[in-house]
């Protein structure tokens, strides 16, 4: 048993964003403070050294557009996705997600975020399978009340899955 990973690619946006950077290259969606706005990555088939008996973590790198000078602020999150199985049925679910902002959270301190579900993770044991088609929509949730960061953000376009494979090696992909 090991880590391994996947990166999702941004598809398409969600709502209201613009193009951005965080940095000088790495490209980036820019929510308002007070908008809805994300994109979609995937789809991708899950590989065959999938450890479906293990959670997974979902991660994403996130950027403040302003320094950020009030102390205990948050980002609301909406994480969606679909699972396709190999038996053709589609599964749908989402969840929102707060992430607290650092204190004094500079525009030079890009933030990989891991997406919590509640349980110290994105996904639970046994919520996918192998060579399950996956796709997500991530999004921060400006108007919503829990969202207390007064500052837009930048959201890179790809999305981290983390997860545990079935062997050490490539002996199963």
């Amino acid at each position: 048993m090991s880590q391994a990973a996947l990166s999702f690619p941004f598809v398409r946006t969600h709502a209201s964003v613009t193009l951005s950077l965080i940095g000088t290259v790495v490209a980036a969606l820019r929510s308002a403070a007070t908008q809805l706005g994300g994109f979609y990555a995937g789809p991708l088939e899950l590989p065959r050294n999938f450890d479906n008996s293990y959670p997974a973590d979902l991660y994403l790198t996130i950027n403040t557009a302003a320094t950020s000078l009030i102390n205990g602020q948050v980002v609301r999150f909406v994480l969606d996705w679909t699972r396709i199985t190999a038996a053709a049925a589609i599964v749908n679910v989402n969840f929102t997600f707060n992430w607290t902002v650092p204190n004094g959270w500079l525009t030079t301190q890009p933030q990989r975020v891991l997406l919590d579900n509640g349980s110290g993770h994105t996904f639970n044991a046994h919520a996918f399978t192998q060579l399950d088609l996956l796709g997500i929509r991530i999004a921060r949730d400006g108007p919503n009340a829990a969202d207390t960061y007064a500052q837009a953000t930048d959201l890179a376009l790809t999305l981290d899955l983390r997860y545990t494979s079935l062997c050490r090696a490539n002996c199963c992909l």
